[in-house]
C-alpha cells in the first residue's frame, strides 16, 4: 500500500524558491517528483539518524523527511539544493 507523502509547509515553500531559482527548473520538478514516487512506495529507504530524520537524495535535491509506519505517512520536513561544481550538470 502506498505512503501518503506530504511536504510540511516549510519544505514546500523552500521547494517553490529552489524551484525559481535552480538552473534548470526542471530538475527540480523530475527530482521531486523521483523522491515523492520513491518515498511512497519505499519510505524506509534511509535509516533514521539520531534524532529520527531520513535523509534521501536524488540530485538535485536532497529532502529530510519521517515517515509513520502506522499512519501511511511521509512527512518531509526539509529540502536542500545539492552544491554542484561549475562543470556539474544539475
Amino acid at each position: 500500500m502506498p505512503f501518503t507523502v506530504v511536504f510540511q509547509p516549510d519544505a514546500l515553500d523552500e521547494l517553490m524558491r529552489l524551484y525559481l531559482v535552480a538552473p534548470t527548473a526542471a530538475s527540480v520538478e523530475q527530482a521531486a517528483n523521483r523522491i515523492d514516487h520513491v518515498l511512497s512506495h519505499y519510505p524506509e529507504i534511509a535509516a533514521p539518524d539520531a534524532n529520527g530524520k531520513r535523509q534521501y537524495t536524488v540530485p538535485p535535491l536532497s529532502v529530510a523527511y519521517n515517515y509513520s509506519p502506522d499512519d501511511c505517512l511521509v512527512s518531509v520536513v526539509q529540502v536542500q539544493l545539492l552544491t554542484v561544481g561549475p562543470d556539474d550538470p544539475i
